[in-house]
């Protein structure tokens, strides 16, 4: 699958783009001086640019392109994965909650994969990926952690799909939304089913323990079934899950939190220098009063290599934080194409390169406008095939853009997540988060008026320790979604791992020459639990099966 770099571009400007995929992007395209001062911006999505088909595959970077064009890449072949899998549907419930759709289904998919030499058979474990916000596929080949795992276990792997994504598609009735059953509750519900149903008719697995796996938005929902439906799900591996991103909770998030985790990984802390957050913090503004004419629109458009003028400064920067986000989320100590879905490779530590260029700038405005437009290359040309020139407002393909529509609706629906810069503790500018403003964009784009505490008081937040339990929440150190996340252990069932000078949820990924100790480590201890809660697991229910 080819995903240009205007497809790219497209994903983050939609109209609503939800928090984290995980994807819609940067936020609301407003005036600009609205973006300077108001805060209805959403933040980046938990989405990635999807869905791919194709094995993420990591490599060694041979040569970095001086001028922003994509690194040279000796690939790091993985197994092809998908052979060792058979691929299944499930009938699924429409509608969990409603008369209307309780007696109406879609067809649910998932894999059911052998790993190694594993001889699975009834009573052994299950480790269970929870679909997110895009085609399964993705997690199937990109979550090493299982596959590598699951043969010192004899597990068998199983990956289930989102609805409304990929193959698990929804047909509404007539005059019915066509998103009216995409919620989080109703897919909290649909996993807890088919993991029922795992235990009954599609395995007969009642004896197995079942270890769930998530990443990003996965991973709050690995978590929130836990939470939800213990006697189902026996634990959770929730990697890079910001669960406490929310309004409501005690104590409250910081709003600003993405912000200022982006900003320090543009700093010493993330490895570059103080210089390129405090050069970017200006060239937001001056990208803002250069855009404010017709002029100042040609020369943005000549010093940053653009198809056409933006439509304001605010497009520029939108466009242009966007790629500072993802590069912050691609902190991994080797060449990835994770955050890209496989379409070309970033180099390691993406965003402490683009700061190499802006660092090095001559102390001119124009200059360091072009060195940020070198630093945005990382991730806008990373496959080469941006062409003469960057599309900022292209459409993109119908694929991303159906995705980015969905993920916004579950965004305005339940995940409502907080988001806001002051332009002092981050590179930004003044922009409070606005709940009312961004609840107002909601029923704009959706006809929904989001409840901002909803989370709070379904899942309850911190206050998951007085019941939860055997959840193993795992946060990279330059992850900007961390700050949202779970970073000291709970309770003694329920720790936490910082995984210190990496990105978003590397440690789900396969292992590689150049992980740190840290990760190794992580993986390890992440394998500790697992066995612990395998052996609790199975006592359990051999207690229950013995009553």
């Amino acid at each position: 699958v080819s995903v240009s770099s205007s497809r790219r571009a497209s994903s983050r400007l939609t109209a609503m783009p939800p928090p984290l995929a995980i994807a819609p992007l940067a936020a609301v395209i407003l005036s600009t001086s609205a973006l300077l001062s108001q805060g209805a911006w959403q933040g980046p999505s938990l989405r990635h640019f999807g869905p791919f088909g194709g094995k993420p595959l990591q490599g060694v970077v041979v040569r970095t392109g001086a001028t922003g064009e994509p690194p040279t890449v000796e690939p790091l072949e993985r197994p092809a994965v998908l052979p060792n899998c058979t691929e299944r549907f499930f009938e699924q419930r429409l509608d969990h909650f409603g008369r209307a759709g309780g007696r109406r289904t879609f067809s649910q998919r998932y894999f059911v994969c052998h790993a190694g030499n594993v001889l699975w058979k009834k009573g052994d474990p299950i480790f269970f990926y929870l679909g997110n916000e895009a085609n399964v596929e993705l997690y199937v080949n990109a979550t090493g952690l299982m596959w590598e795992s699951a043969p010192q276990f004899g597990a068998l792997l199983v990956f289930a799909e989102h609805r409304y994504f990929g193959k698990s598609l929804v047909q509404t009735a007539a005059g019915e939304h066509p998103l009216a059953f995409l919620s989080t509750d109703q897919a909290i519900a649909d996993f807890t089913s088919f993991v029922a149903a795992l235990r009954g008719e599609l395995l007969g697995a009642a004896a197995s323990p079942i270890i769930g796996f998530g990443g990003s938005y996965g991973g709050m929902l690995c978590a929130w079934v836990r939470i939800t439906a213990p006697w189902q799900l026996d634990a959770c591996i929730s990697a890079s899950a910001p669960i406490l991103s929310f309004m409501g909770l005690d104590p409250p998030v910081v709003p600003n939190f993405f912000a200022k985790g982006v900003t320090s990984d543009a700093s010493v802390v993330g490895g570059a220098a103080d210089l390129c957050h405090e050069r970017l913090h200006a060239v937001w503004r001056a990208i803002d009063l250069q855009g404010a004419t017709a002029e100042g629109a040609e020369r943005l458009q000549k010093v940053f290599g653009l198809c056409s003028p933006p439509a304001g400064g605010s497009e520029l920067v939108n466009w242009l934080v966007s790629a500072f986000d993802y590069m912050a989320m691609g902190s991994y100590p080797y060449p990835s194409s994770y955050i890209l879905n496989g379409d070309g490779f970033m180099p390691p530590y993406p965003l402490r390169e683009a700061c190499g260029f802006i660092q090095a700038a001559p102390p001119d405005m124009q200059a360091i406008f072009a060195a940020v437009r070198q630093g945005a290359a990382i991730f806008y040309n990373a496959s080469g095939a941006a062409g003469a020139c960057f599309n900022t407002s292209a459409v993109g393909n119908n694929e991303t853009t159906e995705d980015s529509h969905k993920w916004g609706y579950i965004y305005c629906s339940e995940i409502f997540q907080v988001f806001g810069r002051d332009g002092v503790t981050d590179m930004y500018w003044n922009a409070p988060w606005n709940a009312t403003a961004s609840q107002e964009s909601c029923w704009q784009s959706y006809g929904i008026w989001p409840d901002p505490e909803w989370v709070a008081l379904r899942f309850g937040g911190r206050g998951i320790q007085r019941t939860a339990s055997r959840i193993l929440f795992s946060n990279g150190g330059y992850d900007p979604w961390t700050g949202g996340g779970v970073v000291e252990s709970l309770s003694p069932e329920l720790p936490a791992v910082v995984i210190p000078e990496v990105g978003h949820h590397i440690d789900l990924f396969w292992s590689h020459p150049a992980d740190t100790k840290a990760v190794r480590d992580a993986r390890e201890l992440e394998k500790a639990w697992i066995r612990k809660w395998i052996a609790a697991a199975r006592s359990e229910r051999q207690q229950i099966a013995f009553v």
